[in-house]
C-alpha cells in the first residue's frame, strides 16, 4: 500500500479475492511480493 500511495499519491482501490468473482479474468494465485495466497487486489 506505501509503495502504490508514494508513487500515484492516491489510495487504491482494493478488492477482496475471497468474495469477488471475476467473469472473464482469473486472480492471481500468489501475492506479486512475497509466496503466500493473493487474498487482495489492489487497483
Amino acid at each position: 500500500m506505501d509503495k502504490f500511495v508514494d508513487e500515484y499519491e492516491d489510495a487504491p482501490d482494493m478488492v477482496n479475492l475471497n468474495e469477488t468473482h471475476f467473469a472473464n479474468w482469473d486472480p492471481p494465485v500468489k501475492c506479486d511480493l512475497c509466496e503466500e495466497k493473493a487474498e487482495f487486489l489492489i487497483v
